[in-house]
């Protein structure tokens, strides 16, 4: 949160909370993210890693 007299973040560490600064890039992401998840749902483009053996 900006201090009310500045208007400006207090250190590094506010700056990274600063959610406005990128957005229009963070909302691209987010719907890329939200399209693969739907692809993933309804069973497209899954991609099988196999499974860890049983025995060791």
């Amino acid at each position: 949160m900006a201090p009310k007299t500045g208007g400006s973040l207090p250190d590094n560490f506010g700056a990274a909370y600063n959610r406005t600064k990128f957005i229009n890039e963070r909302r691209a992401m987010m719907q890329k993210w939200a399209d693969y998840l739907n692809r993933v749902k309804v069973g497209a483009q899954v991609i099988s890693i196999g499974t860890a053996s049983a025995e060791r």
